[in-house]
This record gives C-alpha cells, structure tokens and sequence, in this order.
C-alpha cells in the first residue's frame, strides 16, 4: 500500500542560506501528518550539518517515530582524507524538549537509531540532527574521531538557535 502526497514544496532562501522542504500525506489507513525540513550547510562551521525535522499529527493517534542515522558507503583511494562523521540530536514533543529511550540501529554500513512519541492530533514531535563531518586535510588523522565527538557534543549544547545565527553572520 502506497502513501498519498497532498501537498509538497521545496524552497531555497538564498539569503538565509537554509533549504526548506514541506509535505503533507496520507497513509492507506488515511491517517495524515505534515512535515517541515530545514537543512542548514553551515558556514560558519564548515564541517556542521544541521537538520530539523518536525512532523506533526493531522488526524493520526498512535506512535511516529524518526530515524536519523549515517550512511557510510564511501569509497576512499589510497591517497585520499580520511573522514569520520559523529551524530547528535535534540528530540522535542510539542516544543519541550523530551527525553526517550532510543533504539540504537546498526548495520555493516549504517549506523543511527528510532526514537518517538505518542502523539494524538494536532501534535508535533520535532528532531534536530546535528552531524559533524572531521577530514583528515583539517584534523590529524588518530584524533579524527575525538575532535568529531567534541564537536558534536558542543554543536548540542551551542542549539540550532545560535548555530543557525553564526550561519547568517
């Protein structure tokens, strides 16, 4: 069974530098939810990726969950950087931020987890994914993977708030 998509618009603010993508659907049981998407490159912090998902409850009753995760198929010649990516989020119900047990997913080249909210409609559940991407051409290569776990640590603590602000400076 397929979803139905009621609604879809992407957008680029240029000046802001965020892309934006919105969806409204509907399952084959004919529950409804929205979706926005704000993705920030952040060039203040070159190697900060920052993503804020927020799906909210149209009609539906029961549990939605989000999987952020890391896709690791990369192809590294002989002489290219090493790189080392590091995730943390911030998971939101109804604009608290919350605090869940998430379900840690990892496969041969993949890696993430599920967490989620009961939610009844007119709810909004909301994750903020930030990702750090350490290169070797920038870090030396044996604290890659300490520099990127800092940094993700740190982009936490900083928000999407202040390093969305630092972006458009």
């Amino acid at each position: 069974a397929q979803w139905d998509v009621n609604s879809f618009s992407r957008r680029l603010d240029m000046k802001a530098g965020i892309s934006y993508r919105d969806f409204e659907i509907t399952s084959p049981k004919g529950h409804q939810i929205r979706v926005h998407v704000e993705h920030i490159n952040n060039m203040a912090h070159p190697d900060l990726c920052l993503i804020k998902y927020s799906v909210t409850s149209i009609n539906y009753t029961g549990r939605i969950s989000l999987i952020p995760s890391l896709d690791a198929i990369i192809v590294n010649k002989d002489d290219d950087p090493q790189v080392c990516y590091a995730m943390t989020y911030q998971f939101f119900k109804n604009g608290k931020e919350a605090t869940s047990n998430p379900i840690r997913i990892e496969k041969e080249k993949q890696t993430g987890f599920s967490i989620g909210a009961d939610v009844k409609p007119g709810d909004n559940v909301m994750l903020i994914k930030y990702t750090v991407i350490s290169s070797s051409l920038y870090d030396e290569r044996q604290e890659l993977i300490e520099h990127s776990i800092a940094k993700a640590r740190q982009t936490k603590i900083d928000g999407w708030d202040k390093l969305g602000n630092d972006h458009q400076q």
